[in-house]
């Protein structure tokens, strides 16, 4: 093999990868971007915030029937080129289920050895993306509720004329930052399909053979059973950890404004970047603690993390300042590096498909639904509601994991099964070979 062709067999799939976790930033700007511009919606539409939410449940109904059919598609046709029209299109919510399915399976195609710390990074863009959103939208933000006395509840529009009479206020200039996030979509795209053009020709190639070497390992074990059941008690965890993540950091700001806090639109804002910053943060440290905790360590400690923080949030949440930030900053830290701790244990014992990936992702999107309908109905009225679910929810991950832990501990781990077989890229075809 000459030296050219050893370096863009290593620069290739490193180039992938950062493409694929350029548009899960692109993910983390969107979904996070909605929920900081919540009480400006509101605003703009004359509404109320329990109506508005309900386009997140549309954006999620959306991505979860395109995670139902990009599942299907991405094991028939080429991933790549998929991929990229997934995020040309991602301003729909049918290409942000679909990109999240077929993205993580990519990943695992590309390193198929382990690929703890990839995923992690992988989601560690997302929360950057996340991130990056309340600043994005921050400037843009308007003023008027800002100034709102604690004493005066009006939510209505002419109670919001009524109150710009009496201070500085600035109007909504929220389209901007979303328009900003469009453009960042639209360079990622090109990008994508200029590599596409690089490297093209043996994608398929590459992409069937290292699945088909990993299901002719998983037919090994031959338990069918032991597969649904593990991909059930997942699922629901997947399930019920995202319904917690997308309610505490798409309703944050709102249970900001409207708790006994009476925190300003911006400091409330900042109140959510902490969340995403120590979120963020917490990724990257989790992609260097993969290399030596095991994906179910890694899912106790973050399970125990968020069952205490969740139940002073829950006690003291709406009456202290300080724990309410400090709570904060550690929710994100405790909720980190579990999506990508789920997938890389799933990895560890059953072979995981573009199918399998696509009812993860499923259940996922089935959680972020509940935000909306469990938090943003209440909330206005009840902004305690927030911290409640958020502890319910921890108390039944921590219920799950134990059952998981029941159902695995003496299960072999299908890395264990790949070990007797070395997994070598010639020329971009993925070659299995024995030890014996």
């Amino acid at each position: 093999m000459s030296l050219n062709t050893k370096k863009r067999s290593l620069l290739l799939p490193i180039a992938h990868t950062i493409n694929l976790n350029l548009g899960c930033a692109g993910l983390g700007f969107i979904l996070s971007l909605t929920g900081v511009a919540l009480l400006d919606l509101v605003d703009i539409y004359g509404s109320n915030v329990g109506a508005v939410s309900h386009l997140m449940t549309t954006r999620c109904i959306g991505a979860l029937v395109g995670s139902l059919v990009g599942g299907r598609l991405f094991d028939k046709y080429n991933l790549q080129l998929l991929l990229i029209l997934s995020v040309v299109i991602m301003s729909g919510s049918f290409r942000l289920g679909a990109f999240d399915t077929g993205s993580q399976v990519r990943l695992i195609n590309i390193w198929p050895v382990n690929n703890g710390p990839v995923l992690q990074i992988f989601h560690f863009s997302f929360g950057f993306g996340s991130l990056m959103a309340p600043l994005l939208a921050q400037p843009f933000l308007s003023s008027v509720a800002n100034e709102r006395t604690p004493e005066d509840p009006s939510t209505s529009p002419a109670g919001n004329v009524l109150n710009s009479t009496s201070t500085d206020s600035t109007e909504s200039k929220i389209e901007y930052a979303f328009l900003i996030v469009t453009i960042y979509i639209a360079v990622i795209a090109v990008c994508m399909v200029i590599l596409y053009i690089v490297d093209n020709t043996k994608d398929v190639q590459k992409q069937e053979s290292n699945q088909k070497a990993r299901t002719d390992i998983a037919l090994s074990i031959d338990d069918i059973r032991f597969a649904r059941i593990f991909l059930t008690l997942t699922g629901i965890y997947v399930f019920v950890y995202v319904a917690m993540e997308c309610s505490y950091g798409h309703m944050l700001t709102t249970f900001g404004v409207k708790s006994d806090l009476h925190m300003t639109k911006s400091s409330a804002a900042y109140l959510t970047q902490t969340f995403f910053l120590t979120f963020t943060l917490a990724r990257v440290l989790a992609a260097a603690i993969a290399l030596k905790v095991t994906p179910f360590g890694m899912l106790l400690a973050s399970n125990l993390i968020l069952v205490g923080t969740f139940a002073v949030l829950a006690s003291w949440g709406s009456s202290s300042s300080l724990l309410l930030w400090i709570g904060t900053a550690v929710s994100g830290l405790g909720q980190a590096s579990i999506y990508g701790a789920v997938v890389s244990f799933c990895v560890e014992y059953i072979v995981l498909t573009n199918a399998y990936m696509s009812l993860i992702i499923v259940m996922s999107g089935t959680g972020a639904m509940l935000a909306p309908l469990l938090v943003g109905q209440f909330i206005d009225e009840f902004p305690m509601v927030l911290m409640y679910t958020c502890f319910v929810s921890a108390l039944i991950m921590a219920l799950l994991l134990i059952l998981v832990h029941l159902l695995t501990r003496n299960r072999k781990k299908l890395c264990n099964e790949m070990a007797n077989a070395t997994c070598v890229q010639e020329h971009g075809t993925m070659l299995v070979h024995s030890k014996e």
